[in-house]
């Protein structure tokens, strides 16, 4: 009778210790600290023995909680990137056209020609400039403001060229002359316009 009651309470105290184990092992995989039921009743030595083992676990758990890692921030550049335009395919760029500069061409008189030196004439006599595109003859007749002919002159020369008039015995006023120029080359001659210029002898130019 003895021995069948020792192997009863044996056979409670192995469940119990079975259940304990099973919900020990459920609450390390669930992640629970739900402490595990110790028997109240008489245990063999076997049975206490198992008993603490468990119960200084869970107190070695609790005092010591499993660490958890801390989420690491990998640090981002903070520099600004500009974007590079890409060209639009099927559009050329547009050039802005630099404007030309453009200058004027200086006036050539045309050949051949007269002109009088001073206008107005002052002192003792007026030089006729003569311009022409080569060896040339010159004729040039002067008038005075009645157009009455007053004198005849003539010189030659390579393409420029002066002819002298003296006005020590001319009187004042206004005259007029013409010229006709030969090319010494080809024969040709050339009536220019008629000009004017003017005599002073009254009052002459003085210096400043």
């Amino acid at each position: 009778m003895k021995s069948f009651i020792f192997l009863t309470i044996s056979s409670v105290l192995s469940i119990v210790f079975l259940i304990g184990v099973t919900h020990f092992a459920l609450a390390q995989n669930t992640g629970l600290s739900t402490p595990v039921p110790v028997a109240t009743q008489a245990a063999s030595p076997l049975g206490k023995h198992k008993t603490r083992k468990i119960s200084k676990a869970l107190r070695k758990q609790k005092t010591h909680p499993t660490p958890t890692a801390l989420p690491t921030s990998t640090p981002t550049s903070s520099i600004a990137q500009t974007p590079t335009p890409t060209p639009t395919a099927g559009k050329p760029p547009t050039q802005t056209p630099t404007p030309n500069r453009t200058t004027s061409p200086v006036p050539t008189p045309k050949l051949p020609a007269v002109t009088t030196i001073p206008n107005p004439a002052y002192g003792d006599k007026v030089i006729f400039r003569v311009m022409a595109k080569g060896t040339s003859k010159a004729q040039v007749v002067v008038y005075d403001r009645f157009f009455t002919k007053v004198t005849e002159l003539s010189g030659e020369g390579d393409r420029l060229f002066d002819i002298l008039w003296s006005l020590k015995k001319v009187q004042q006023g206004l005259y007029y002359y013409q010229t006709q120029v030969t090319d010494s080359t080809t024969g040709q001659a050339q009536m220019l316009p008629m000009q004017s210029f003017a005599v002073m002898k009254d009052d002459l130019p003085t210096d400043p």
